[in-house]
């Protein structure tokens, strides 16, 4: 059964620890279903008065920040021109998929711009951050090749920033 967090939103939704307060803040409930998920959301019921009662009236919500600081969809469709250095994976076995950003072309199962180091990995068989969790026997192959992909990736960031000229 699908547990719902308080304010009767899927996930965790507001509440008194780090993700309530980025969701009473930086709401992403209606950002991210992307017209995919359909479920009914009352601003006012589910993130407002919750949050409000939560903190006391110190979280202000600002249901366009991420898109502002962002560019919104424009960030996961490659568009956005003020980001770098993201890996974006996505699980088909994900209940979140639906508001995660697959891929620029939408029908490859990996997809990249390396001049900027944005990339998109899709993992038929993964679930929600199975690729970032540690390696258990049963992983699928797929699983498996995105963490070693991923680690290779980042360890190129990470050498071009120690090898970079001081600024």
């Amino acid at each position: 059964a699908l547990v719902e967090g308080p304010g009767g939103i899927p996930g965790d939704g507001p509440g008194p620890n780090s993700w309530g307060w980025q969701s009473c803040t930086e709401n992403l409930h209606q950002f991210s279903a992307r017209g995919i998920r359909n479920y009914s959301f009352s601003l006012t019921d589910s993130a407002e008065k919750p949050c409000s009662h939560i903190f006391n009236g110190s979280a202000v919500l600002n249901t366009t920040r991420l898109t502002q600081l962002y560019g919104g969809y424009k960030l996961g469709d490659g568009l956005a021109t003020n980001v770098s250095n993201i890996i974006w994976s996505n699980g088909g076995l994900d209940p979140w998929s639906g508001g995660g950003f697959i891929s620029k072309s939408k029908d490859v199962r990996s997809d990249y711009d390396e001049k900027r180091g944005l990339y998109w990995i899709f993992l038929k068989k993964g679930a929600h951050h199975l690729d970032l969790r540690g390696p258990h026997p049963h992983d699928p192959e797929e699983v498996t090749e995105a963490r070693q992909r991923e680690e290779a990736i980042i360890y190129d960031w990470i050498l071009e920033a120690a090898t970079a000229p001081s600024q």
